[in-house]
């Protein structure tokens, strides 16, 4: 998907991707009331038998159905609010996406639930391998912003079709409610989160489209999203694995936050070095993977980079809400997090320019980061905060040593051998940190857990 963008920013223009971005926000708020929760539920409960699933998956292709019937209804209003009907047809088009996307969820779950999580991998690979192809040969072929359309439908209709055939989920033309009884408490809450959590997430490209326009919108979501790259690509391998192995240990908190600090120590170390590095090379990086067309998102991805090591770090907090159970926590926490973001955004919208906005949504994610974790330690699995600050205290000073340390580093040369340049030398700065302290060790031991010999007698 990475190497896509980076071609299509080349082909396409701001103002094409800020289009495009205004409907994204609609797309994805239907995503989330289509899910409701289930999917994860479904992961979380075991009760569950395959005719309960077939139950819920019957009921998920009428909702997917009735939501895209609505969102071309939406499509309308759009129109309205943003006065002008570029917005009709690309909202019409990508129906298909929220339809396919919504159908989705009930097979990936499945397969989740099932932890075949190398078959979710290749199935994730083939997917936007071959959506992106078909996005490059359209915008190539110059149809503009509908290239990034095709690219959205092709790749829900590729991961519904291949993950319905692989989770066997069987289509049954019986509605049961009762399935849904099961699982209603639990959902309802990650449901209440999800809307939550996306309307913060999303009001910043809403309010920037519509009041500092389309191609500010298309810099700052360009920014954005290379800000969020690291953060979703762990996501999507961390999270799916979390949730369905930890959901066995449901009712062990102790075991729980023990795997949890685990995964904290390593994404502390990577979030520390890739938020450096995006800091330090901000200009490189919009450069050589954008050009220069892009060069006002340089300042606003520098800020937000800032942000990077603390998502990164928060990317795994949801999977542990959700294997301990506790989806109303996670609800409760998502709201003081909405309440922050929202604050963040509107500070910058009030500004009219996208680096206030971005200045404002940094300190939020970094409050908010804060006040996830005390909930999930403290309230939620009731251990020792103490630990977690252990875990993390390396990777904290190791970073800011290195900042300090490579900051007034200036070279002269082309954008990709500076890049190449400072990223060597700031890699060599952090590693070295982390070595003398004890921290790179620690993590490796993580990574490739040493075996003990099989003669080794115990003591």
């Amino acid at each position: 998907m990475f190497v896509v963008t980076m071609i299509l920013s080349r082909v396409l223009s701001p103002k094409d991707f800020g289009i495009v971005a205004v409907l994204t926000v609609f797309t994805n708020f239907f995503l989330v009331i289509g899910d409701m929760g289930i999917g994860a539920a479904i992961i979380q409960k075991k009760d569950l038998s395959d005719r309960d699933i077939s139950n819920i998956f019957f009921i998920m292709i009428i909702l997917g159905l009735l939501f895209g019937i609505f969102f071309v209804g939406i499509t309308e209003l759009i129109v309205l609010i943003y006065n002008d009907t570029v917005y009709r047809l690309i909202g019409r088009l990508l129906t298909f996406s929220v339809v396919f996307s919504i159908w989705n969820i009930i097979p990936q779950a499945v397969l989740q639930k099932e932890k075949k999580f190398k078959l979710i991998g290749l199935i994730t690979i083939f997917s936007t391998l071959l959506s992106g192809a078909i996005a490059i040969i359209s915008a190539l072929s110059n149809v503009g912003y509908f290239s990034i359309v095709y690219q959205s439908i092709f790749y829900a209709m590729l991961l519904f079709n291949i993950n319905l055939y692989y989770s066997k989920v069987k289509f049954k033309l019986e509605f049961n409610a009762k399935p849904l009884n099961k699982i209603k408490e639990y959902s309802i809450y990650q449901m209440l989160f999800n809307l939550i959590n996306y309307f913060a997430r999303n009001l910043d490209s809403f309010l920037i489209g519509k009041t500092i326009g389309e191609a500010a919108l298309g810099y700052y979501n360009m920014a954005y999203k290379l800000v969020l790259m690291p953060v979703q690509y762990l996501t999507n391998a961390v999270t799916p694995v979390l949730h369905p192995v930890l959901s066995d240990y449901q009712n062990n908190y102790s075991m729980i936050y023990k795997q949890f600090l685990k995964v904290v120590r390593v994404l502390a170390l990577l979030g520390g070095f890739i938020s450096i590095v995006c800091f330090s090379c901000a200009t490189e990086i919009i450069t050589v993977l954008y050009g220069s067309q892009w060069n006002e998102s340089i300042v606003p991805f520098k800020i937000m980079s800032l942000s990077i090591g603390f998502q990164m770090i928060m990317s795994a907090s949801g999977s542990i809400f959700q294997a301990s159970g506790n989806t109303k926590y996670l609800f409760l926490s998502g709201l003081a997090s909405s309440t922050l973001i929202i604050s963040g955004i509107v500070f910058g919208i009030q500004k009219n320019e996208i680096v206030y906005v971005s200045i404002g949504i940094t300190i939020a994610y970094i409050i908010n980061f804060f006040q996830t974790f005390y909930v999930l330690i403290k309230v939620v699995l009731k251990q020792s905060l103490r630990e977690f600050i252990v875990v993390i205290r390396w990777t904290v000073i190791s970073a800011f040593i290195t900042y300090i340390a490579s900051g007034n580093f200036r070279l002269s040369g082309t954008p990709l051998f500076t890049l190449v340049f400072k990223i060597a030398l700031i890699g060599l700065i952090y590693l070295g940190i982390l070595l003398i302290s004890g921290e790179l060790k620690r993590v490796i031991n993580i990574l490739v857990p040493q075996k003990r010999p099989e003669n080794m007698v115990k003591q």
